[in-house]
This record gives structure tokens, sequence and C-alpha cells, in this order.
């Protein structure tokens, strides 16, 4: 079973298949930490999605730069998640992308094409941790993970934004390489939403917050939430990236055909 890093979890999450009997079987069966966090990817049960997404980069001043991007991901017909972000805007990163493929072996293969030079580079597992276009969100933040990688321990309950949440410490098994030592996570535990996750690195340092707000319901569903509005806030560098999202789509039709890097080459 695969389990998705936190911003695709979030906002850019789709194509994961579960079959849950019910909501109130499902809500009974908590009892752990990774029941906690497989009924939360059952509530991002979509065959694909698609959004348009707006990041704002805002360091210690105050500044801001902002960059707008399309985003896809799916699951094709062997179980295997893909993933692709675009940038659209400014100019100066126009047609840039990241590709994201879960391989036959259940790990992660991504590509940076970089348009300005006609070229893609594979971001190797020692460049997992380095910063994604400038932003508070690594490379391994946007990989598929599975989620035998950590253990889940259910801390307890805890309000987040007048929300009742289950609180989760997650860490890492000692033979995966991350770049975290460990990560403490809120989820709503109605609407099985992340509302906030603190990462720690290795000298148990608490260095970067993820906070998620403008939760709504995903149209044509009755149980499907997902949060339009993300920040991550690196407290080391005092800077943040603030992602918004519009144009949720679900159920589209992409095909495992525009998950290539020919494809993503077409798109500048």
């Amino acid at each position: 079973m695969k389990l998705k890093r936190i911003l695709l979890l979030i906002i850019l999450a789709g194509g994961w298949h579960f079959v849950l009997e019910s909501l109130a079987a499902e809500e009974n069966s908590l009892q752990t930490g990774r029941d906690v966090f497989e009924a939360m990817e059952a509530r991002q049960a979509f065959t694909d999605e698609s959004a348009t997404l707006t990041m704002e980069l805002i360091n210690a001043k105050g500044q801001v730069r902002t960059r707008k991007m399309e985003s896809y991901s799916m699951e094709d017909e062997n179980g295997l998640k893909k993933s692709m972000i675009i940038f659209t805007y400014p100019a100066d990163v126009k047609g840039m992308g990241l590709l994201t493929l879960e391989n036959e072996t259940g790990d992660t293969d991504q590509w940076l094409y970089l348009p300005r030079s006609k070229k893609e580079r594979r971001i190797v597992s020692r460049q997992k941790s380095e910063s994604f276009a400038g932003s508070d969100f690594n490379y391994e933040d946007l990989e598929i993970r599975d989620i035998d990688d950590n253990t889940y321990t259910l801390v307890g309950q805890k309000q987040i934004a007048d929300r009742n949440c289950f609180q989760i410490e997650v860490i890492p098994k000692p033979e995966v390489k991350s770049a975290y030592s460990k990560q403490i996570c809120w989820i709503d535990s109605e609407r099985l939403v992340m509302l906030k996750c603190e990462f720690y690195d290795h000298d148990n340092h608490h260095f970067k917050t993820l906070t998620a707000s403008d939760v709504r319901l995903v149209s044509n569903t009755t149980d499907r939430w997902r949060a339009y509005r993300v920040v991550m806030e690196d407290h080391t560098d005092h800077h943040r990236t603030v992602l918004t999202m519009e144009n949720l789509r679900v159920n589209s039709g992409l095909t495992a055909g525009q998950f290539t890097l020919r494809y993503l080459k077409r798109q500048h």
C-alpha cells in the first residue's frame, strides 16, 4: 500500500483506491495512527485529479514572489501512481516541470525539466532534501512513499482551529533515508484532512511547520474534503511558501500518456 507525502496528500493527491463498507465502519476502526493515515488516504480516492495552484514565496522581509502552476495526478491500470507539476507563470519559470512516477519496484523516480536548457535532470537520492523551485517544500515532500516506510503512533487528540484532531507521530524506519527524523501531524478526526504537521531534523530540531486551511467539500461528493490553502514555514530561514488551489477537477479522464517527459517538454 502506498502513502503520499504531505504536499500531495493535501493538495495534489489523487489516484488511490480503497473500498470502505461504510463511513461508520471506517470511523470505528480508527484505533491506531496507521489506521488514521489509511483512512485519510481512502478519502482521497479519485482515479485522477488536476488543479491550478498559486505559489507565493515570502522571505523574512515580507517580500513576495508569485508563481502559478498546473498539477496533475493519477493511478494507471497497473496501480502505479503518477504526478506532474508544470509552471505557467512568470516567464522565467514557464514550462518548468516536475514529473514523479512510481516504478514497478515501488520506488519513486523524479525528473525536473528545465525549458531554458531544454534538458531534464533526474532527482537522485542525495537531492531529495533540496528545495523544490525555491520553495519550502523539498523533493521528498513530493515523493510517493510506501506506508511501511514509517511507524505511526497515535499520541492523543487535540483541537486545531476549533476542530478535533488526531495527533500522530510519524517516524521513518531506520533503513529508510529521509530528511526528517520525525513528523508530528494533526488530522481532522471527522473530515480526515491534515490541518497541521511539524517537521523535525536529525538533531530533533523542529524546523518546518505545515498548516492547512480553507477546507472545502469536493464537488459532487458527500465526504471528500480538501484544504485549498497550505502554508509551509521554515523556522530557520524565516521563509514561508503559501499554496492556494482553484479549479479542482476529479475523474476527468487523464491518461498515462500525459505523464511522460515527452509530454512535459511539449507544454513549454
